[in-house]
């Protein structure tokens, strides 16, 4: 369902003019459009899904940007599964640089090798993208409609719950988004030190071993506001 909400509404209302008509014509001048127009429907339907699934790294490739191997597949699977929105467009600013510094430090010799951090930070990104990505969609859900997750003649007690439940979802939001950001800047420093030849492998593997202890205490909020979205 993730993946048909991401299709743009126009699309949607072009296709279902599109179907209509064909079928109207169908029924009243050219039989044959009774075949063809569901047929040419479903073509529009799986070329939106393709371009949906084929997001940054189809651009980056290419810009000819270059990912550690070992978590390039993982990079992918995730932004294409990710809908458009802060984790997204976070996690699409952690490729990116992480591209630049992989490549510079591979083009040049003699630059300092941060492959093997680089790619632990870019999966753990993911997994900071994918947990940000479910809080905000189950928040939003949650806002849109305030009755989420309530019992028919619920106790005020329960109210209470859901309200704390909700606000410890923000929080974890917030922070997760936070942490992001903070890997952007980190990559930022990286990418100065590399270009100046000096070895920060460490300090970037010392940033990804905190952000891992940071971000481990945010699932159980999670968990907690997706058990009222259902």
């Amino acid at each position: 369902w993730r993946a048909w909400a991401r299709i743009p509404s126009g699309l949607a209302a072009t296709l279902v003019a599109v179907l209509v008509a064909g079928l109207l014509a169908g029924l009243t001048a050219y039989p044959a459009m009774l075949l063809i127009t569901p047929l040419f429907g479903l073509l529009l339907i799986l070329l939106a899904m393709f371009r949906l699934r084929t997001p940054v790294l189809g651009r980056a490739r290419e810009s000819r940007l270059r990912l550690p191997p070992k978590s390039e597949p993982r990079v992918r699977e995730t932004l294409a599964r990710l809908p458009r929105g802060p984790a997204r467009s976070l996690l699409q600013d952690v490729v990116r640089m992480s591209a630049g510094i992989h490549g510079h430090s591979h083009d040049n010799h003699g630059a300092p090798d941060v492959s093997a951090p680089l790619s632990e930070l870019l999966l753990l990104s993911c997994d900071v993208a994918t947990d940000l990505g479910h809080l905000d969609e189950s928040l939003t859900i949650l806002e849109r409609n305030p009755e989420a997750g309530q019992a028919e003649g619920g106790t005020d007690d329960a109210a209470g719950l859901r309200l704390d439940a909700q606000a410890r979802a923000t929080r974890a939001r917030d922070a997760l988004t936070q942490k992001l950001l903070e890997a952007i800047a980190a990559l930022g420093r990286t990418r100065i030190a590399v270009a100046a030849g000096d070895p920060s492998a460490a300090k970037l593997a010392e940033f990804t071993r905190e952000l891992d202890a940071d971000v481990g205490g945010y699932a159980e909020a999670r968990d907690e506001v997706e058990a009222l979205t259902g």
